[in-house]
This record gives structure tokens, C-alpha cells and sequence, in this order.
């Protein structure tokens, strides 16, 4: 699930060239479009992803993967090795996506990510039900493999997420959570 949000509607380059390399990887590409999207932008979509779905923007990029993830139960159902969720704040790749997710195949791992967010002792959006930040895995950029979806708790957490309406309730409903409730 890659979801794409400009404020513009302009789908830059950097885009189809990410998602052109990412499909080498994966068996099937869903692109959300959170808001408005040019018409070359979609059919540029179109030409690399198997379904583009156009929608509001309404919940950011945590409500759109989320959307996504449904539409294939949460892989409940273990049909896919890995799901993958990221979004178009991401560049590159510099290095062919093959050597990252070959390294990673060799992890014994839940769900992993590209980068860390480190721990902060309070919780400056004032949503963290942890009351900090614990150390976290970046939304931006995840992948869920089947160990961890085709338990409920994963199905849950997605079906249970509270509406998320502010960038601050993006990172404390979601981002700064989801590391430590699933490393748990």
C-alpha cells in the first residue's frame, strides 16, 4: 500500500521512480491517492500499480493504510509473505530495493521499517497513551510480515483505530505507539 498526498495534486518523478522500483518486490501495488490527484498523476499510477483508488483526504496516511489493509482482511489469512505500507514523503531508492528486503529475509522479525525514531521522555503532542515517545519504527515506511498479521491482535488494533483527524493523533494513535505495542 503506497499512499500519495500532495497539496497540489502533483505527482513529482520522485514518485514513479519509487514506486516503479518497488514493484520489482511486490506481488501486488495498491496506490491510495489521499485527496486530489492530476490526471497525468493518476495515469502514471495507473501504467505501475495493479489498483489506484482515489479518496478524501481524510486521515492521513494512517487512515489510508488502514483502508488498504482492509481491503485484503489485514492478511488475516497469511496470503502474503510481507505487506508493506509506505508513503510519498519517501525518496530513492539510492541502492535497488532487492538488497534491502534480501537482508532483511534473514531476519527473524514481526514487522520491521527503514528507520527509528528515537525515545523522548514526555509526549509533546500530548496523545502518546504512553505519556513519552517510546522508541518507534517511522510510519512512513513498514512492513508487516505474516507471523504478525495472522494474529487478531493485529486485525484489531487497525479495525479499533480511533478516527485520526490531526497530525498530532497520527503519531500518538499510530506511529509512536505501534513499535511498542506489537514488540511487547
Amino acid at each position: 500500500v503506497f499512499v500519495f498526498y500532495d497539496k497540489d495534486g502533483i505527482a513529482d518523478d520522485y514518485n514513479f521512480y519509487f514506486l516503479s522500483e518497488l514493484k520489482k518486490e511486490v506481488e501486488s501495488l495498491l496506490v491510495i491517492c489521499n485527496g486530489g490527484v492530476s490526471e497525468d498523476g493518476k495515469q502514471r499510477f495507473e501504467e505501475i500499480a495493479d489498483e489506484v483508488m482515489l479518496r478524501p483526504n481524510e486521515g492521513f496516511d494512517i487512515t489510508a493504510y488502514n483502508i488498504g489493509l482492509s481491503k485484503i482482511d489485514y492478511n488475516s489469512n497469511g496470503e502474503y509473505d510481507e505487506v508493506l505500507v509506505c508513503n510519498s514523503t519517501m525518496f530513492g531508492p539510492f541502492y535497488p530495493f532487492g538488497e534491502m528486503f534480501n537482508a532483511m529475509k534473514e531476519k527473524n522479525l514481526d514487522f520491521w521499517g527503514i528507520t527509528n525514531f528515537h525515545e523522548v521522555p514526555f509526549d509533546p503532542f500530548g496523545t502518546v497513551e504512553y505519556g513519552y515517545l517510546p522508541k518507534h519504527v517511522q510510519s512512513f515506511f513498514m512492513v508487516f510480515r505474516k507471523s504478525l498479521t495472522e494474529k487478531n491482535d493485529f486485525k484489531e488494533y487497525w479495525i479499533n483505530m480511533p478516527v485520526i483527524d490531526s497530525y498530532e493523533k497520527a503519531i500518538g494513535y499510530h506511529e509512536a505507539i505501534f513499535t511498542k505495542k506489537f514488540a511487547e
